[in-house]
């Protein structure tokens, strides 16, 4: 019967179990950030999308290998993958909240303690106790919950951080790569502009040796050629300098630069259009908006978990204890309860609620932060795309010198190709003649090839002729015991004599096939040697001159060169223009923030005021006083009021309040302004109702004491009753207003109703 009963007692308590607070729903960003970008630029696919390794569009090897590095080994990403891990140990402390919390103890004593029913003169004993005890929160307003989906949102938030992290990593990495590859080839560009200027200057030095160039040419070219050596060291620094970041970026020391980065001479281009998809795509791959969104799922779960602590907290718990001495024995050691205990902060609920005030601010801060990391991206991907087709077409100033530099050069290299150009009629034959007789030269090559592979089969041959040695078998004979007679012994000497005489005979054979080799060889040079000849003259006539079309071609080149050169030339001086006018911009910010700096010292004692009145008022509303900070920044006069404490809309409503009041009352000591202020009542919106009182009063202290008025217009339910000082008499600063059209003046805002 008593367990039915409990039944019936928890039955309705979970079946009102519910999350208390705003359910989240996903932010939906503008349709109009759905759509296509507004900015169109050559080499960009607006229809697929970005992939992950965007990296790999460059189909450079020794890129992927460095952001895999990159990835593998950078301290800000180590750093991120360890928040992370954090934020995950969090969700599981969080989790825990739902599980049963248990307690054991145990413990000996030994004393004396009073005690009914003791045995006198006997105080002192033993004593044995334990005890365990369970609980569990019966989450029904799902504070729990929204505290574990809060969790889990910020653990998506710090993953989505470390997702940027990796965005950033790799495109740092690659920035660097490529500044590096670019100042290799700028200044492989600037040494050979070097040698073509050291070359000019030695033309023309000889030409001054022979009468035909000036002293004043000569030290044109040797101008020239200075100032293409002293670009050399700037390319150098630039080139190091990306290297170094490169190695920062792999979490490298500067002197571990990988050897693949250091090899780089040519900067890589995309293999293929680079896709970026629409601004739907862009907001799904942009992990700070994933963040944000994330963020604002965090805090619109705490705002459940603050309206929860406005409800009871109910726990079903139970324990049972142990306690022996010599006096309680028996049955009477052991106790148990068990039951259900209720906790609520009811009627004081102002900490609760302020907690849930501020979980709200906190709400739409992030939902404010989320629709501005949308806009912000939105924008950020246009100006690039913009940037883009701009720096296409200009580029900037350091590029398009390099790319001018080698466009000159190329240029004059072809100018004086058509200078020295000499048009030859009998061109084709000539180049015929001059193929046939390289053929000629590659065949006697090949045959001087295999005669010399011949002469050392013969050499061989020559060195591994020898005779047999008979006194080797006649030693054999007598070491077996056989005696050979004399006449033996003749005929072996005359069998040597007679392979003596062959082997003789096939060595002069040998050597005058070897012979006749050498003389073909001999013979073949000499015939090469006079074809070469021959070629030689041909190919100078062929490179000094040319048939008549070949003539008309190279005039065509030079005339494209030369377009090409002075395009650049164009080009170069508009992106010098516009970066020297963005130079000169930044030097007039840097003057206005100068005189403003000076304006600023001129003021100092206006500025001192400000801040001490902005203090003075602050700390009549808080114990601790508030400060007042104004700087001179690029952008003007940047002025910060802060008031120490939990942020809040009641916070910032205050500092709102002391710095109009600090304005009114400077304008009011020297004469100017209007002469009133005038603030609605929902400027105290959040605030506490004491404080609200305390800011009435303190507007109408200093309006009376500096002499300027302060109106607040405010419904008379939201007047507060009490928090004023003793002898302060609001009802006396309270204006009745009557709306009436009973008479010719009435009317609301100049209505009037029959």
């Amino acid at each position: 019967m008593r367990k039915s009963r409990l039944s019936l007692i928890l039955l309705p308590l979970l079946a009102s179990a519910c999350a208390a607070g705003p359910a989240y729903a996903p932010r939906r960003p503008p349709a109009a950030s759905a759509g296509p970008f507004i900015t169109t630029v050559d080499g960009i696919d607006r229809a697929g999308d970005l992939p992950d390794d965007w990296w790999r569009l460059y189909r450079d090897p020794a890129l992927d290998s460095l952001i895999e590095q990159a990835l593998a080994a950078n301290t800000d990403l180590r750093v991120a993958s360890a928040n992370l891990a954090r934020a995950r140990a969090i969700i599981r402390e969080a989790r825990a909240g739902r599980l049963p919390s248990t307690e054991v103890s145990g413990g000996v004593s030994y004393g004396d303690s009073a005690q009914v029913d003791a045995p006198v003169g006997n105080d002192a004993q033993w004593s044995q106790n334990a005890g365990v005890a369970l609980s569990w929160e019966a989450d029904l307003f799902g504070r729990i919950g929204r505290a574990v989906e809060a969790a889990r949102a910020d653990a998506e938030a710090v993953e989505a951080a470390r997702d940027a992290v990796r965005v950033t990593v790799a495109a740092e990495t690659t920035r660097a790569y490529l500044d590096a590859c670019a100042a290799a080839y700028a200044l492989s560009v600037a040494r050979q502009s070097l040698q073509t200027s050291t070359e000019s200057r030695r033309v023309v030095t000889e030409q001054a040796r022979a009468g035909s160039a000036s002293r004043l040419d000569v030290e044109r070219a040797a101008a020239a050629e200075a100032t293409a050596r002293a670009a050399l060291p700037a390319f150098e620094g630039q080139r190091q300098v990306a290297l170094f970041e490169l190695a920062a970026l792999l979490g490298t020391t500067p002197d571990d630069v990988p050897e693949t980065a250091r090899l780089c001479a040519v900067p890589p281009e995309p293999a293929a259009a680079v896709p970026i998809g629409d601004g739907a795509a862009l907001l799904r791959r942009r992990p700070d908006l994933r963040q944000a969104e994330r963020q604002l799922a965090a805090d619109t779960a705490r705002i459940g978990v603050a309206t929860a602590d406005l409800y009871p907290v109910i726990s079903l718990g139970g324990s049972g204890t142990f306690f022996r001495n010599d006096v309680v024995r028996g049955s009477d050691s052991f106790s148990f309860s068990l039951g259900p205990l209720l906790s609520w902060r009811f009627p004081n609920m102002s900490v609760a609620r302020a907690r849930l005030l501020q979980a709200e601010a906190r709400g739409a801060a992030s939902l404010a932060a989320f629709d501005g990391k949308v806009i912000t991206a939105l924008k950020e991907v246009e100006q690039a795309l913009a940037i883009v087709g701009l720096g296409r077409y200009f580029g900037t100033a350091a590029d398009l010198r390099t790319k001018m530099t080698v466009a000159e050069a190329r240029a004059r290299r072809l100018r004086d190709q058509v200078s020295t150009f000499t048009v030859v009629p009998e061109y084709t034959e000539m180049e015929k003649e001059a193929s046939r007789i390289t053929r000629e030269i590659s065949t006697l090559n090949d045959d001087n090839t295999a005669d010399r592979e011949l002469i050392l089969q013969l050499q061989a041959a020559i060195d591994s002729e020898a005779p047999p040695a008979s006194t080797s078998l006649d030693r054999l004979y007598r070491e077996a015991g056989v005696v050979l007679p004399g006449s033996v012994g003749k005929r072996f000497e005359e069998v040597e004599e007679f392979h003596q005489a062959i082997v003789q005979n096939r060595r002069s054979h040998l050597t005058s096939e070897v012979q006749a080799a050498e003389d073909r060889i001999s013979k073949r040079d000499r015939t090469r040697e006079s074809l070469d000849q021959r070629r030689r003259e041909l190919m100078g006539i062929l490179q000094s001159g040319g048939a008549l079309e070949h003539y008309a071609l190279l005039q065509q080149e030079a005339g494209r060169a030369e377009a090409d050169a002075e395009g650049l030339r164009q080009r170069l001086k508009t992106a010098e223009e516009i970066e020297s006018t963005k130079a000169e911009l930044d030097i007039e910010r840097a003057r206005l923030l100068k005189t403003l700096q000076d304006d600023h010292h001129e003021r100092e004692s206006l500025i001192e005021e400000a801040i001490l009145v902005f203090e003075d008022l602050s700390n009549a509303l808080y114990e601790k006083a508030g400060s007042l900070t104004i700087s001179a920044t690029t952008n003007g006069p940047q002025v910060d009021v802060r008031i120490d404490g939990q942020r809040s809309k009641g916070i910032t409503n205050m500092q709102i309040f002391c710095f109009d009041l600090m304005i009114a009352e400077l304008a009011a000591r020297r004469g100017i302004g209007p002469g009133f202020l005038v603030h609605d009542s929902h400027l105290f919106d959040g605030v506490d109702e004491r404080q609200v009182a305390k800011a009435l009063q303190l507007g109408a202290d200093h309006a009376a004491s500096v002499g300027f008025q302060y109106i607040v217009t405010m419904n008379s339910d939201a007047l507060p009753r009490d928090g004023f000082r003793e002898g302060f008499d609001v009802s006396a600063h309270v204006i009745d207003v009557k709306l009436t059209d009973a008479t010719d003046s009435g009317g609301l805002f100049g209505m009037r109703f029959n």
